[in-house]
């Protein structure tokens, strides 16, 4: 009996140990926000949060709207990942070999080799992959495509070939010489019973792009596809073609809106924001000076937050003008040294979050509060410490953070 009570106490223990260690890591490896310049006050009423992996467990690090810091274990990462979008290059119509199989140079060993060939043409599609899904996918095959030319080529490769082997099949990718289109962060959702998407083009695609209309079919229903029943969710989806758009833009994407979206679009070196409602009627657009630079859109309520050639914009989309900027040189200082993170825009000053990699496992947030171009509050945290833990087989060899810090809306 006895030895079954001590048995039952180091099991307990050991539990109670598995369970605490993560939190007294995470102490150890996150530090109180320092002030750096202004009154702290100015954070009350913003929250924020990011997670990390200590020892194979989830642990949430937040601030509350008193900036008092908080840390919990979560059984598994339940933060939303990011929507995303990008192009794939298929052989689907209408394409043939324009060169003979060789030997792809640079992979010649004696236990890998490489065959390239060169084809005519590439089928464009536009896969999209959700944010609450993230390992379901959605594949569309536009109407454009990429022929190969003097300066450009379209390229498929293969570890075994045969001699007489001609055919194309039409599940093999292709890789392409093209410059890649800019693009910005897309924010659709599965979940939702339907969105609005536009695939990325350039002036070196041929063909016609739209406004493409995603709806979930009627028979099925969220719980399906939550339980993975569609690996690819093409069988699930209606896309429908509604809008056709002038080609002699290059298109970004779209960012949607409750009521609305706006298609990014760009020319002669302007950047176009076209709101449209959901039968694609035009209702406003805004125009910004200069090639796109946009990576990230980040959004709060109507507004939408982004840095455009080195300046930072807080757009209202509901009335489509601009509310807030905030000088390029001002921006480009703290570009030097830090990357984006988050915008938030509330009651008229702008809250940001920006993260700066220090070697060789530091990670700093910087969080500044902004009022017309005048810095309010400027605060940095620090992050896991590679003195305490590089003796640690339990921790990944990389930073570990798998999400920046991001404001709670």
């Amino acid at each position: 009996m006895k030895k079954t009570s001590i048995f039952l106490s180091v099991v307990i223990l050991c539990s109670v140990v598995c369970v605490f260690t993560p939190l007294l890591y995470t102490k150890q490896a996150i530090s109180s926000i320092k002030d750096v310049e202004g009154d702290r006050n100015i954070l009350k009423g913003i929250s924020f949060a990011s997670y990390v992996n200590i020892h194979n467990n989830y642990v949430l690090i937040s601030f509350d709207e008193n900036t008092k810091e908080h840390h919990s274990i979560q059984k598994y990462y339940d933060e939303d990942s990011e929507s995303t979008a990008y192009l794939e290059y298929y052989c689907k119509d209408n394409c043939k070999a324009i060169t003979d199989w060789k030997i792809k140079e640079e992979t010649e060993t004696n236990d890998y080799v490489e065959y390239t060939r060169q084809i005519d043409k590439a089928d464009i599609y536009l896969t999209l992959q959700g944010s609450k899904l993230p390992y379901e996918y959605l594949s569309l095959k536009t109407d454009l495509y990429y022929t190969a030319d003097n300066e450009h080529q379209i390229i498929q490769s293969s570890d075994t070939i045969a001699s007489e082997n001609k055919e194309i099949h039409s599940s093999d990718p292709l890789t392409t010489t093209f410059d890649e289109p800019s693009k910005i962060q897309s924010n659709f959702d599965f979940e939702q019973d339907d969105f609005f998407t536009v695939p990325f083009s350039n002036q070196n695609m041929k063909g016609q792009n739209y406004i493409y209309h995603v709806k979930r079919k009627k028979d099925v229903s969220l719980s399906e596809l939550r339980s993975q029943a569609y690996q690819n969710f093409t069988e699930a989806y209606t896309i429908e073609k509604l809008k056709k758009l002038d080609m002699s833009y290059n298109y970004l994407g779209v960012h949607l809106f409750p009521n609305y979206f706006l298609v990014f679009s760009e020319k002669n070196h302007q950047l176009y924001l076209t709101k449209y409602d959901h039968s694609a009627n035009r209702i406003d657009e805004l125009i910004l000076e200069g090639d796109s630079t946009i990576e990230q859109v980040f959004q709060n309520d109507a507004y939408m937050c982004f840095i455009h050639n080195g300046k930072l914009y807080i757009i209202n989309t509901a009335t489509m003008r601009i509310e807030e900027s905030v000088a390029s040189d001002f921006i480009q200082n703290i570009e030097k040294k830090h990357g984006i993170d988050d915008i938030l825009y509330q009651d008229g000053i702008i809250y940001t979050l920006w993260h700066n990699f220090k070697e060789p496992k530091a990670y700093d947030t910087l969080i500044q509060v902004i009022d017309n171009e005048k810095i309010l509050y400027t605060g940095t945290l620090s992050v896991f410490s590679a003195e305490n833990y590089s003796s640690s087989s339990n921790f990944q060899s990389y930073y570990p953070f798998l999400a920046p810090f991001r404001f709670k809306r």
